[in-house]
């Protein structure tokens, strides 16, 4: 029997094995990566995997919400540098979300790999995906308790400001549709647009 890793030597192997298992992500896809894969570009056995996660979808999930803690940092980053003055605030989330994709690409595969994310969330069970979905509300909440620190009113229910963060996702998605030449002028366009929408409802 192997000795015992030590508190350090466990959270320097679970970094290895989250390092590259993204980079196997990113570059493989979900689906055709393996634990083995993954054990070995880590240089460690599959049993110290299992000793971590209980299955591929729930390490997957893991490390998606910790690239989501990543993106979030930044947004609320991004948010308390900006002024007071509401449509700067707005305008300037806004481009950074349709830029989200361009700078995570873990992220980008999942959603751009036609299925990549839709066979995971199938595999995952369900107390697992009980918790990503909290934790993917409590961003939104997050994101929207800095907007009020920033002293700029969000005038729409969380529900709703959420539904139109997924619809922009779905936009950049779509560049060559929308035309690759163009697609930053138009992203610019209703980001501004969307910020000016919100400062006036927050008026009324």
């Amino acid at each position: 029997m192997g000795r015992a890793f030590s508190d350090d030597e466990r959270l320097a192997v679970n970094e290895r094995i989250r390092h590259e298992a993204t980079e196997l992500f990113i570059r493989m896809g979900i689906r055709k990566t393996t634990v083995r894969d993954i054990t070995a570009a880590a240089g460690i056995g599959e049993g110290t995997f299992y000793l971590y996660y209980r299955s591929k979808e729930e390490f997957c999930i893991e490390i998606i919400s910790l690239t989501a803690e990543k993106v979030k940092g930044s947004i609320l980053a991004d948010i308390a540098s900006c002024s007071k003055n509401p449509t700067q605030v707005y305008s300037r989330f806004m481009e950074r979300v349709f830029h989200l994709l361009d700078e995570n690409p873990l992220l980008k595969m999942l959603l751009t790999e036609k299925g990549e994310f839709d066979r995971l969330m199938r595999k995952v069970p369900s107390e697992c995906m009980k918790k990503f979905l909290f934790n993917d509300d409590r961003i939104v909440r997050e994101v929207l308790d800095a907007f009020k620190k920033a002293g700029v009113n969000v005038p729409v229910p969380a529900e709703t400001f959420s539904g139109m963060l997924r619809g922009f996702y779905l936009m950049t998605l779509h560049r060559d549709l929308i035309g690759e030449e163009v697609f930053e002028k138009v992203t610019d366009f209703i980001a501004g647009a969307v910020g000016t929408a919100l400062m006036k409802r927050g008026k009324k």
